[in-house]
């Protein structure tokens, strides 16, 4: 199992980068600065429920890109 989470997560950092500036930004301060989102909408100029929709789509665009980038090791 250990070697099956170090791929996806090099395959995560490879779609991570294929992020643009704002949506990395919007990733790092949630993720790893653990702010929250009325202090991530303010930064951004945006209101909290745009804020959180758009971590969704990133979120989600991330889960695909994961996915895609897995499935050449599996053919």
């Amino acid at each position: 199992m250990q070697p099956e989470f170090e791929r996806r997560l090099k395959h995560l950092e490879t779609c991570l980068g294929k992020l643009s500036p704002k949506q990395r930004t919007l990733v790092e301060g949630y993720y790893y600065e653990r702010a929250d989102i009325e202090s991530l909408a303010k930064r951004s100029g945006r209101t909290v429920a745009a804020t959180y929709k758009t971590l969704q789509r990133i979120r989600q665009a991330l889960q695909c890109c994961v996915e895609d980038q897995a499935k050449p090791e599996a053919a």
